[in-house]
């Protein structure tokens, strides 16, 4: 208690206000870009999410011995386990067109024929199109394409893909990516918006796969468009049910993945760990979803020390502000200090005083700079520009978060940094000799 009463009487009232002010104002400036930042990272993790399901088994093609050893590993999962699902997840390379649609009546004899299936050998002119199948094609993309097939049931998927659809819609309509070419209605997908950016609802197109099957051509309708932020220009996406998908691939009974959802996306790695020993040496890979996107996660780690060492210069300028106005005190008290030298004061007291103070600086700062970076965040998510600016950035509901992890990293840096300013003053008073300050 001495130490912390003769730093407060070393340093100025005026000053440590005003030291006070300035390292509130840093610490306030770190939490607000810290709050957006997070809103950011998780506004990633639930694309992700909407993606990819916690854990993915994957291998070239499932078979009943495959089926066997997974289903006795996510036994082992006990409670964890909420569901799993196969699915089919590939990267094929494709022609999809956009069409324009008409009304039209398709009359067959044979039992299996189709109105929308055209052979490569065989492929009809645009009015040959227009008149079977009831639309002309309008535009076409060939690219590589990131087809996934997945089990729709109760008008639900194993993954969010809610989260990741511009248009959100009833299960009804979910429950339409279960309709197969053969059915009254054509086949209904999801698609990347990448690949025709003006696509809306409803909207027509052709997925050819060259190579496959001949070239056949499937008549696909547009459920909803799906924008993934950072995956975009890579490999869109076209999803389906995992029938759909096994019919264009004309591999019926295959699946090369199953997705697995657990009652928590944070357990993800530790069930991994499980199932990897249990499938160890039967050829299936065991993925997380953080893992299938481990550069994404990289980038926003490396963007997050980034952020944070630009923002923590704020309070480094602050620091410096202590060195040089402690400096100055050391200064103005050097009779003073000479004094109480010559009275048995010693080194350590000395730096243990202005530690202290800048300990109670910074202890201040902490806790009033956090409270006015919560409130000043909260002011900015009721702006409306503001909150627009946030949407386009993929953050669809932002709240103000302090990520506890974050904030006594922040704690430890700011004590460590006002440590390290305390120093430099308090060696300046310790070389203060008794007799020469007296006398000086």
């Amino acid at each position: 208690m001495f130490e912390l009463f003769l730093g407060n009487n070393l340093v100025k009232r005026n000053y440590g206000r005003l030291l006070t002010l300035g390292s509130i104002l840093g610490i306030a400036s770190v939490t607000v870009v810290f709050s957006l930042f997070d809103n950011y990272y998780r506004a990633v993790e639930r694309l992700l999410l909407g993606i990819h399901p916690h854990v993915s088994l994957h291998k070239e093609g499932f078979d009943d011995a495959d089926q066997e050893r997974v289903t006795a590993a996510l036994a082992r999962l006990g409670d964890r386990l909420v569901d799993s699902s196969p699915a089919i997840d590939i990267a094929v390379d494709s022609v999809v067109s956009a069409a324009e649609s008409f009304p039209v009546v398709c009359v067959g004899e044979a039992p299996d024929a189709s109105c929308f299936d055209f052979s490569q050998a065989n492929r009809p002119s645009a009015d040959e199109v227009r008149q079977a199948i009831g639309f002309e094609v309008d535009k076409t993309r060939t690219s590589q394409l990131h087809l996934k097939g997945v089990v729709v049931r109760d008008g639900e998927t194993l993954t969010d893909i809610r989260r990741v659809m511009d248009v959100r819609t009833s299960d009804e309509d979910l429950e339409r990516l279960n309709l197969g070419a053969r059915e009254s209605m054509p086949m209904a997908c999801l698609l990347e918006r990448t690949l025709f950016h003006n696509a809306t609802p409803l909207d027509d197109f052709l997925l050819e796969l060259p190579g496959l099957d001949g070239g056949t051509r499937h008549f696909f309708r547009l459920l909803s468009t799906v924008n993934l932020g950072l995956k975009q220009g890579q490999h869109p996406l076209f999803v389906t049910s995992l029938a759909n998908v096994q019919e264009i691939l004309a591999r019926p009974g295959f699946y090369n993945t199953i997705e697995v959802r657990l009652d928590r996306a944070d357990a993800a790695t530790e069930a991994a760990g499980v199932l990897r020993a249990a499938l160890e040496g039967s050829g299936i890979s065991v993925k997380t979803w953080s893992e299938r996107d481990a550069g994404a996660f990289r980038l926003l780690d490396v963007l997050r020390r980034v952020i944070f060492v630009v923002i923590f210069s704020v309070l480094i300028v602050a620091a410096l502000g202590i060195v040089s106005t402690l400096s100055l005190v050391v200064m103005e008290n050097r009779r003073k200090i000479a004094i109480l030298r010559a009275m048995g004061l010693r080194n350590r007291n000395i730096y243990a005083a202005l530690i202290l103070k800048c300990w109670q600086i910074a202890g201040i700062a902490l806790v009033a700079g956090v409270g006015l970076g919560w409130v000043a965040s909260a002011g900015l998510l009721h702006l409306p520009g503001f909150r627009q600016g946030l949407a386009k950035m993929g953050i669809q509901d932002p709240q103000v978060l302090i990520d506890p992890v974050g904030l006594t990293f922040l704690t430890l840096a700011t004590l460590a940094l006002f440590f390290i300013v305390a120093m430099i003053p308090a060696r300046d008073a310790c070389r203060i000799d008794a007799v020469g300050g007296l006398q000086s």
